[in-house]
Order: C-alpha cells, then sequence, then structure tokens
C-alpha cells in the first residue's frame, strides 16, 4: 500500500495487525490448508493470503530478533 504522504510503500500487515496475532492466524490457516489439500485437489482460494501473511511474519520476526 502507498502512504501517500511519503511516497514510501507500508505492508498494509505491519500497521493493522500485530504479530501475535499474524501467528495466531497463519497457524489456523496451516491447519484448514493441511485439511483442504487431503479433501480437495484444486487449490484454495486463500492461498495468496495465507502466503502473504507468512512473508509477513518472516519479516516481523526477522526485525525483532
Amino acid at each position: 500500500m502507498k502512504d501517500p504522504n511519503d511516497n514510501k510503500t507500508q505492508d498494509w500487515l505491519e500497521v493493522t495487525m500485530p504479530l501475535e496475532v499474524a501467528q495466531a492466524a497463519l497457524a489456523a490457516m496451516n491447519k484448514v490448508f493441511l485439511d483442504w489439500d487431503v479433501l480437495n485437489d484444486e487449490t484454495p482460494k486463500f492461498l495468496k493470503h495465507m502466503q502473504d501473511l507468512a512473508h509477513y511474519v518472516e519479516q516481523a520476526e526477522g526485525g525483532a530478533a
């Protein structure tokens, strides 16, 4: 997301979601994905969101260390 005030790119999740919430959401999405993968042949529609969330969590954990 572009911040209109300073022309810097900002990650929307970074602005709106605490790391603990993102980690809990990712854990839940991973469980749903594993169940989905067993029961369905097609890729779930939420996979892109799960990948984006995983990327955010990895960045946030790396920055906190």
